[in-house]
């Protein structure tokens, strides 16, 4: 907590010179701009943790975005959020929808459509020693079974609530308290009905000393499948961190619980430091073991039906990786994963559809492989910035809801004034092979403060295909799509 007192002011007079003798330096304003190239592995590579003690608070203000737009094969797009930001109490509301309907040269209502809808709200409250924050979501996703014979789509509801409590002990002592549910369901044609529920609840003890800290923690979850099985499990886990002035360390050692392993003792050790002014390193290592749930799956793969069986997700990874940025014009990433698991989830085949629900089935698997994230950025000047990158998969036999390989390619433009910009994207991917690759563009003109146009084109390749271009068994993915659509800023 930062404590601080009025000052006394005085008057103080000070002699410039006279005119304009001072020089004033000329700022740049141009930062490295976001993208997709990094390394997706919070799980294992973790950082210092977030702040969660009071901070300095801003003037309370109001601001608001959407996204309104319209295209080819019936595409709808709407997307609105509010959302304050200052002193508290602190919000946020959004709401989404998208949809299309038509892929390729299929007509409309033939089954080969998609839509999802998101309503999320979150809110904050804070005062001296107590920091209260809450969040709910709804999300619902519906897909087109495309020809199947048994029912024309598939609707998957999920539904998520968290709480969180934060309270100051001392200056060095925090007690948080964190509780989550959360509700899953699948729904084929308004027929056939499974659903998951989970529950979560935990504490934790702080103590914070600036450089170094230690944690004790608790948590009990309720996890009741789809399939019917029902699994209790429990945590007790005592983590450390050291902050140094090049490196930070962090490590964490508790036991697990659960239905299917009694107890088993979990662990986490993962190091990050810098060298020189241009290179940065990361070593890590984890015996794990987690709760696989549907809802998570579900809501990235619609097509992913039930499980066969329910087993916790564990095993040990070790990991490492090394980044470097010379003088902010180049920038090179890559992290390099071994893994041995047990329990996880895979299609069961991706080669064709169950008979009666026209989803993929999944099972939870051993495996063993490597897994590699290489990506690059390139600032050729301050205009046009290009972006590379490689995902891949070594050692392992197992068809996995990702492509074993995917290489992807952005080169970006943006106007010196930043009011006009183009996008152009492409990606290729192995196993399963993409006969041909998926290109992308994108023209964004701003037109006003706060107001841009943006025209975009995704898979302009794909009308090259006979039949469209495929996914899963006998799934085509969306076709090709023109899309304009209006973004405010308020």
């Amino acid at each position: 907590v930062l404590e601080y007192t009025a000052i006394e002011q005085e008057e103080i007079e000070v002699l410039l010179p006279d005119e304009d003798v001072i020089p004033l330096p000329e700022l740049e304003e141009e930062l490295p701009q976001p993208s997709l190239l990094t390394a997706d592995s919070p799980e294992l590579l973790f950082g210092p943790p977030s702040p969660t003690r009071a901070m300095e608070q801003r003037d309370a203000a109001f601001f608001s975005e959407g996204i309104i737009g319209a295209g080819t094969d019936n595409h709808l797009i709407g997307d609105i959020a509010l959302f304050k930001r200052g002193e508290s109490p602190l919000y946020q509301f959004r709401f989404s929808h998208e949809g299309i309907d038509g892929y390729g040269s299929n007509p409309p209502g033939s089954g080969y459509f998609d839509r999802r809808e998101q309503l999320s709200g979150s809110l904050e409250l804070s005062s001296p020693g107590h920091l209260l924050r809450s969040e709910a979501e709804y999300i619902e996703n519906e897909i087109g079974l495309q020809d199947f014979s048994e029912a024309v789509s598939v609707v998957k509801r999920m539904i998520k609530g968290q709480g969180e409590y934060v309270h100051d002990l001392s200056t060095n002592f925090e007690l948080d308290t964190v509780v989550e549910a959360r509700r899953a369901s699948q729904i084929i044609s308004a027929q056939q009905e499974s659903r998951e529920v989970y529950l979560r609840s935990g504490a934790g003890l702080d103590y914070d000393r600036r450089l170094w800290g230690l944690r004790l923690g608790g948590e009990y979850s309720y996890h009741e499948a789809s399939s019917g099985e029902t699994i209790h499990a429990g945590i007790v886990d005592l983590s450390a961190r050291l902050r140094g002035r090049s490196f930070d360390l962090d490590a964490e050692a508790g036991l697990r619980w659960d239905g299917v392993v009694d107890f088993l003792p979990v662990w986490n050790l993962a190091f990050e430091g810098v060298l020189g002014q241009s290179w940065t390193y990361k070593l890590a290592a984890r015996y794990f073991s987690r709760s696989v749930l549907d809802y998570d799956l579900w809501e990235l793969y619609p097509l992913l039906g039930l499980r066969r069986s329910v087993v916790p997700h564990r095993g040990l990874n070790l990991a490492g990786g090394i980044s470097y940025n010379w003088s902010d014009r180049l920038q090179l990433k890559t992290d390099l994963t071994w893994l041995d698991e047990k329990g996880s989830p895979v299609p069961v085949d991706l080669d064709a559809r169950d008979d009666e629900t026209g989803l993929f089935p999944f099972e939870q698997i051993e495996e063993t492989g490597i897994k590699v994230d290489t990506g690059l950025h390139f600032y050729l000047n301050d205009e046009l910035h290009l972006s590379a990158q490689w995902r891949g998969r070594f050692l392992s036999s197992s068809e996995h809801l990702t492509p074993e390989h995917s290489f992807g390619m952005d080169l970006r433009y943006d106007d010196p004034e930043r009011k006009l910009g183009l996008l152009l994207s492409g990606e290729y991917q192995l196993n399963p092979i993409s006969e041909l690759p998926l290109m992308g563009i994108e023209f964004r003109y701003q037109v006003s403060s706060g107001i841009t146009m943006v025209l975009s084109g995704v898979d302009l390749l794909e009308p090259l295909y006979e039949e469209g271009r495929p996914w899963w068994g006998e799934y085509q993915r969306r076709g090709m799509h023109l899309t304009l659509s209006t973004e405010v800023s308020l």
